[in-house]
């Protein structure tokens, strides 16, 4: 006979549910056609290697040490992990590395049905997709698996609260082979962001609802797409404040686990990736943001930090349409003049009710968000009352934007140095070089895409000089000495 549930646990598993004994390891070897309901206190959950077919469903895991809900290898194929619920998954040592900053339910290979599941209180992350580029554990030398490419089967109404840090993460890279949607997630109250993606590419996010997350709604690092259609984020709705009397609740977002911070800020939106293609990117349509205090959009979610570009990089490229903000004043955000562009196919999100048909071959452009800049033709561009933190936002009506990234590699001594950009418009002077809404010159940025970068309107004519001078002070009018040809 299984032993009786220790009295600290709760007492609402489902009637059929039986305890399982606590072993190290509660592994099930190359089963098929299994229906397994348990409830689970041990040091790992359920571990899933090399299973084809099984069916896990309706169990519970309370106080498990590393990953509760483990699909390990890769090969792992079209099993069913149904309304398993795991709460407090802890961080345990003397597993995997990853066990030390452990998840809920721990995923290589999306080719599996992830359905109706929940992950509640873990140390760190609730679920975690962790695409290999092939199969790794005891399956290492299966042949033909690559679960980086493998596209999603089905995953649809999970829900993450009040885990440490993400409520879903996908790290570090997946590009699925056909297009995937993550259907229907619930993310509310973990501790840094609801949800996260960090390379990713023909995935979209549908039906997802992110309430009171400790820091942001969602992340993103990077998108690797050619087309607008195969990376988005839909059908949304996104809150900040609910006014629920909510009793104080606490998280310890770093790895350190031990700086425990309570929740209940104010948190920012969705910060955006930056497209590694040309030609694609992420979309945004139909999405509700209610109750945001700080701005709801940033671009370039990754620059600045650590190994990631520059800040002072980014002027890529986010598609919205259909979007809606309740109580929500501030629209963007952008830290500096050439963060992003926000171009906005209906007018929705700017304000303007300017339904664009350029991008189907007709003539009207639609309008953009874009950092306050002197580089903004003044005649299309106005700062908006939408945006007036950071360096401030402008909305351009009839304008499209591109990237311009100028990156000299000889002669040696033009490396690294400022890039001044006119417009017929601007005063003939190089303005300072530290980002702010009134600079006309360019920091040379060191990571990644090394050069000096910046937003192009279309159509227009632009004079660049390289020059070498000084960063000077926010409102200081500097005059760079210009370098000769």
């Amino acid at each position: 006979m299984p032993p009786s549930l220790p009295p600290s646990l709760p007492s609402f598993l489902p009637p059929s549910a039986c305890p399982c004994l606590p072993l190290l390891d509660s592994t099930l070897w190359y089963a098929h056609t299994w229906r397994v309901t348990c409830g689970i206190w041990v040091c790992r959950g359920v571990a899933i290697h090399g299973i084809n077919y099984l069916r896990l469903e309706n169990n519970f895991a309370y106080h498990v040490m590393g990953h509760t809900f483990f699909i390990e290898d890769g090969p792992e194929n079209f099993n069913r992990l149904e309304h398993n619920l795991a709460i407090k998954t802890i961080p345990s040592m003397n597993l995997l590395n990853t066990d030390q900053t452990p998840a809920g339910f721990w995923i290589v290979s999306c080719a599996n049905y992830i359905i109706n599941n929940h992950a509640v209180a873990s140390r760190r992350y609730g679920l975690w997709v962790r695409p290999e580029i092939s199969a790794t554990g005891t399956s290492v030398n299966t042949p033909g698996v690559h679960p980086i490419n493998i596209p999603v089967l089905e995953f649809r109404g999970n829900q993450a609260h009040s885990n440490g840090k993400y409520g879903l993460r996908i790290f570090d890279i997946y590009e699925p082979n056909a297009p995937s949607v993550i259907r229907d997630l619930f993310v509310w109250r973990n501790g840094k962001v609801g949800w996260t993606g960090t390379v990713i590419g023909q995935i979209g996010f549908d039906g997802v609802v992110a309430v009171q997350n400790g820091q942001q709604v969602a992340e993103f690092r990077a998108t690797r797409v050619t087309s607008w259609d195969v990376c988005f984020i839909r059908n949304a709705l996104f809150v900040d404040y609910t006014g629920l009397p909510l009793a104080p609740s606490f998280s310890a977002t770093e790895d350190g686990f031990d700086d425990f911070i309570e929740m209940g800020g104010p948190a920012g939106g969705i910060l955006f990736p930056w497209n590694e293609n040309a030609g694609g990117g992420m979309s945004v349509s139909n999405v509700t943001f209610v109750n945001f205090h700080l701005p709801c959009l940033r671009g370039c979610a990754h620059c600045g930090r650590g190994g990631s570009p520059f800040f002072g990089d980014g002027a890529f490229e986010t598609r919205f349409e259909g979007m809606r903000f309740v109580n929500s004043t501030q629209r963007a955000l952008f830290r500096h003049p050439n963060e992003a562009f926000f171009y906005d196919l209906d007018g929705s999100l700017t304000g303007s009710g300017v339904r664009e048909n350029w991008l189907r071959s007709g003539t009207v452009k639609g309008s953009s968000f874009v950092g306050t800049s002197p580089l903004l033709p003044p005649d299309k561009c106005i700062p908006s009352s939408l945006s007036t933190t950071g360096t401030g936002g402008s909305v351009c009506t009839g304008l499209t934007f591109r990237r311009m990234w100028y990156h000299i590699q000889k002669p040696s001594t033009w490396v690294g140095k400022a890039l001044c950009v006119r417009m017929p418009w601007t005063a003939n002077i190089n303005t300072c070089q530290n980002l702010q809404a009134e600079c006309n010159c360019l920091p040379y940025l060191k990571k990644v895409w090394r050069g000096n970068v910046w937003l192009a309107a279309d159509g227009y004519r632009y004079n660049v000089q390289q020059v070498s001078c000084t960063p000077c002070a926010v409102a200081e009018q500097h005059a760079c000495v210009q370098r000769e040809a």
